[in-house]
């Protein structure tokens, strides 16, 4: 995320953020990313009941986290198991975000995995899909490595 920020593919916005990171406070800077950057965190614990039916379904079935150019089925099954979790509420959300935009950031990792957000990222998804018209999503970027037991664990905890 950083290196396309650099490369203009990522823009900064005037907002920042408070966070607190292993019990220190900082304040983060909040990116506007084209969703085409980022992908659904397969390890979020609201997601790993629906995951987990599926794969048993779907012994066949790699789920490897992958951005959409990559591998699109990935991010449209997570949105499938993230609107089906609470359609009308889902729906809500898509609705408020289409009149008002995205008021609050997310957080994403350095790869762009979506760790906070996914209510809201499945909304912009939707969004982008029904009208044709590319939408970001506002968020802080960590430098967080989920592969990293340190990391994943605090990853976890937030």
């Amino acid at each position: 995320m950083k290196k396309l920020a650099a490369d203009g593919l990522i823009k900064l916005t005037d907002a920042r953020r408070k966070y607190t990171i292993d019990g220190v406070q900082r304040l983060e800077a909040i990116y506007r990313i084209p969703l085409k950057y980022l992908y659904y965190n397969n390890q979020n614990g609201r997601i790993s009941t629906a995951l987990q039916k599926y794969v048993s379904g779907h012994p066949e079935v790699v789920l490897n986290p992958a951005l959409d150019d990559e591998n699109p089925e990935y991010n449209d099954l997570f949105e499938s198991f993230i609107f089906k979790s609470n359609e009308q509420r889902m729906k809500a959300t898509q609705e408020s975000i289409s009149d008002r935009g995205q008021e609050e950031p997310g957080v994403v990792l350095d790869d762009g995995r979506v760790i906070d957000g996914n209510r809201r990222f499945t909304a912009l998804r939707r969004i982008q899909k029904s009208k044709g018209i590319e939408q970001y999503f506002e968020a802080a970027i960590l430098d967080f490595d989920i592969t990293n037991s340190v990391d994943k664990k605090n990853n976890q905890a937030a």
